[in-house]
């Protein structure tokens, strides 16, 4: 009979039982040699995962546990099992010719459930059906788009006031400019700061603003057209700009950028999905320190959403005024509550990615800038879906 070591027990799911006080393990001695000797093997001590990424080892972990219902320890380590299996390529019964290998199989399946999910506390407005304003705080229409100053990142070091950003001008440069021709932005050539042109010409200004420009010319001063993120011209299925002159009540064009027709029908075209009228209450940690999704209201009923990765991204869709700093990002935990990358120091796959993390106020509307971070963070992100959570977590 094989030996059964005196601590092995029968895990169920939360140590949840049909029978309680019932161990099936007791009737061990009663088994036939083959039944006990599967069963004990998979008490034994698991190795470390041989077959499936990091990455693919949380969408598993999140399958595995909804399938059973395990919502709590002791779990039945049901991954590792599969894992030890498809790395020694042993699998059970048969399959039809033009269907995948196992291997092949859990892998695409992982990949298919592994989308993208927004939780957004408001209703999704249609931009094509519904009025919306800025001064409402239900359209979030991008205005002014400057960049932020090179000394925005380092006024503590220039100027003794403030904070240095972990990041400098250079970090966010390339992620500026895809931004700028996403939205698109445009304005005359920008001599200040790192000198740089836009996609498209600048808008025409009104009688108040020939008259500054004159002035300035008069009394030498250089001025500029400032960059707006308003298409001079047709791009992609958004007309150009029929110059109304009511920006701040709502484009009814679409002429102008916001994120409900640049880069949230571009998400949704691509798999994501976008779940309306979710507030969130919490982002859950578990006993390892990472968080396994977060918890949030719809229709007066409390859900919860598991998650590999929960990236925040406080009104995100929404306005995005008088709300920076809150959450700065640091070169370490002591200044700050996010590093370089956004992540945060007290949980490895939560990332913040919004106007919270900025360490200082700059030069401009900050708006181009926090969207030029959460662009840099969602690159991390897809690079960290590649090499894996804990790989990244452990190279911090």
């Amino acid at each position: 009979m094989p030996f059964r070591p005196p601590n092995a027990k029968a895990v169920t799911p939360g140590g949840r039982g049909r029978f309680p006080g019932f161990d099936v393990l007791d009737e061990v001695d009663r088994w036939d040699d083959v039944t006990a000797g599967v069963v004990l093997a998979r008490l034994d001590p698991q190795p470390e995962l041989c077959f499936f990424t990091p990455a693919e080892q949380a969408c598993a972990d999140a399958l595995f546990d909804q399938l059973l219902g395990q919502d709590a320890e002791p779990k039945v380590p049901v991954l590792l099992l599969v894992d030890r299996r498809l790395a020694l390529g042993q699998t059970d019964g048969w399959r039809y010719e033009d269907m995948p290998e196992d291997a092949e199989a859990w892998r695409a399946t992982l990949a298919a459930l592994d989308d993208v999910v927004a939780l957004d506390a408001g209703p999704f407005w249609d931009p094509d059906a519904d009025w919306v304003s800025d001064e409402a705080g239900s359209h979030r229409l991008y205005w002014t788009e400057p960049r932020f100053h090179p000394s925005d990142f380092c006024t503590y070091s220039a100027d003794g006031v403030g904070a240095d950003w972990p990041i400098d001008y250079n970090d966010l440069r390339p992620f500026y400019q895809a931004i700028e021709d996403e939205l698109p932005v445009s304005g005359q050539d920008w001599p200040w700061g790192d000198p740089h042109s836009y996609r498209y010409s600048p808008q025409p200004v009104g009688g108040n603003g020939g008259i500054f420009l004159r002035g300035a010319v008069a009394i030498g001063l250089e001025a500029r057209v400032g960059p707006v993120a308003i298409a001079n011209g047709r791009f992609g299925n958004r007309p150009h700009c029929i110059y109304r002159g009511f920006c701040l009540q709502g484009c009814k064009v679409n002429a102008k950028a916001s994120p409900l027709v640049t880069h949230i029908p571009d998400a949704l075209a691509h798999g994501a999905e976008v779940r309306a009228d979710c507030m969130v209450s919490r982002v859950e940690v578990a006993t390892d320190g990472l968080t396994t999704g977060v918890a949030y209201f719809r229709d007066g009923v409390e859900r919860f959403q598991r998650a590999r990765m929960v990236a925040v991204a406080g009104y995100s869709i929404e306005r995005y005024a008088h709300l920076v700093g809150g959450c700065r990002m640091a070169a370490d935990d002591l200044h700050g509550v996010v590093d370089a990358n956004q992540r945060t120091f007290a949980v490895p796959n939560l990332y913040l990615s919004d106007g919270s993390v900025l360490p200082t106020q700059g030069s401009a509307n900050p708006a181009l800038t926090i969207m030029a971070l959460a662009a840099r963070c969602a690159d991390r992100l897809i690079a960290g879906s590649r090499t894996g959570l804990r790989a990244t977590a452990a190279a911090r």
